[in-house]
């Protein structure tokens, strides 16, 4: 089992980068061969789609938004999600635990959605798995565009200018500001 959970999280890591990938939903127990690391270019959402809005840039998690059209994922529909400030979605319309924020650095997953064994914190997409702040000035904002005729839509959820939070303690922060986004296809 922990070897699968190891494999899990390299696959989630490969499907889901930074500016450029697009995440295909697969069975949650899926193998290497089903996979796919598909290649593109960030585009900025701009003004297009919705804003969604937290009470704060750090530590928040966003009301159930919709993805515009039935979303499969570990064999299960979804059309609604719920954004985490801290670089997270959590696919549905219940809660997950908490923020999900790691604390202990960079490389360690203690009190993220990689460690959680809260039953809140399932079918979760996280493709960044460190503390984020939208501190970042003016222009932190998250947004959800959903495109494309039915049967072949896609729903973009974009972070845009978040860094990650200083943790002190000797730790460096590698991204000031930054942006990212998740396609759910």
């Amino acid at each position: 089992m922990k070897k699968i959970k190891s494999i899990l999280c390299g696959l989630v890591f490969l499907l889901i980068t930074v500016f450029s990938n697009q995440l295909k939903a697969q069975q949650f127990y899926y193998s290497v061969t089903n996979a796919s690391n598909i290649a593109g270019t960030y585009t900025d959402l701009g003004t297009n789609g919705t804003v969604i809005t937290t009470a704060d840039f750090d530590e928040d998690i966003s009301a159930p938004q919709n993805i515009g059209f039935n979303f499969s994922y570990s064999n299960t529909i979804f059309t609604q999600f719920i954004l985490g400030t801290n670089g997270f979605i959590k696919l549905g319309n219940v809660n997950p635990s908490g923020t999900l924020a790691g604390t202990g650095g960079p490389q360690d997953i203690t009190g993220t959605a990689l460690q959680s064994a809260d039953p809140l914190d399932v079918n979760i997409i996280a493709p960044f798995n460190i503390d984020l702040d939208g501190s970042v000035g003016a222009g932190t904002e998250y947004r959800v565009f959903t495109t494309g005729a039915p049967g072949a839509q896609t729903c973009t959820i974009q972070w845009k200018n978040v860094k990650e939070y200083n943790l002190g303690g000797g730790f460096l922060q590698q991204y000031l500001n930054f942006s990212f986004q998740v396609v759910l296809i």
